[in-house]
């Protein structure tokens, strides 16, 4: 599958939540254009076809293709806007290479995928809920958090500081939690503050991914929240992790 680079990773981690098969899915694109001096569309076409042909490739979710490197849709992200290596899976290293037409795969995903996805294309509504990314940043007041709020948004994913922190917003996403019309879904792994509504730890994940693993979760809010809310009242942490 082709697909322009700026959005690729999320919509291979999209995929990853919802193909619901151990099918091999490898998605690729291109950094240079086609009529440009080494330009990549080619080798990476052609890498992405032996990837999805390879036996060892199935079972191991939605795949990228870029630059003789193979990644999981997962933990791919796009450093550069130029460079041929633009794509890099920087905490957990690449999940494979293709060297000289010999598909090379190492460890698979650790992650819920394919067969095993806690998602799948029967929890797509009509139209996806709302959810906005907010960052954090020096003297970071509640502005931002009201004002996303006020349209109906429905899911905030706050990338704040160090280990999740947001300082100066905390009551801000308290009284709207509180109010029922969020979903908390942060940054690394915390602790969840007093009376938030629902808590997700995303570990290392990246806001853009974050917001396509929230666009479900949010779906599934009333039920996740009822069956939190009757084990603790107040702070709720929820079942599900980010796969």
């Amino acid at each position: 599958m082709t697909h322009g680079t700026d959005t690729l990773e999320e919509t291979a981690y999209f995929l990853n939540l919802v193909i619901k098969s151990d099918k091999a899915v490898v998605m690729t694109g291109a950094m240079r254009a086609p009529g440009s001096l080494g330009a990549d569309s080619p080798v990476n076409l052609y890498e992405a076809v032996e990837v999805a042909a390879a036996p060892q490739s199935k079972g191991r979710g939605v795949m990228v293709v870029m630059n003789d490197q193979i990644h999981y849709a997962r933990d791919v992200t796009k450093q550069n806007s130029m460079r041929l290596d633009a794509f890099q899976s920087p905490d957990r290293g690449p999940a494979g290479l293709v060297a000289e037409g010999h598909v090379v795969l190492f460890a698979k995903p650790t992650s819920r995928y394919g067969s095993q996805s806690q998602f799948g294309l029967s929890d797509l509504p009509d139209e996806l809920p709302p959810v906005v990314i907010i960052y954090a940043y020096a003297n970071m007041g509640r502005e931002a958090i009201d004002a996303a709020v006020q349209p109906g948004v429905k899911g905030i994913v706050i990338a704040g500081v160090e280990n999740g922190k947001v300082q100066h917003v905390d009551s801000a996403v308290r009284q709207q939690l509180s109010d029922g019309s969020l979903v908390r879904v942060m940054r690394e792994w915390c602790k969840p503050f007093p009376g938030f509504y629902l808590y997700v730890p995303t570990r290392e994940q990246m806001p853009p991914k974050v917001r396509a693993f929230m666009d479900f979760l949010v779906e599934k809010r009333a039920q996740l929240a009822l069956k939190s809310q009757q084990r603790i009242r107040g702070t709720a942490t929820s079942n599900y992790q980010q796969g």
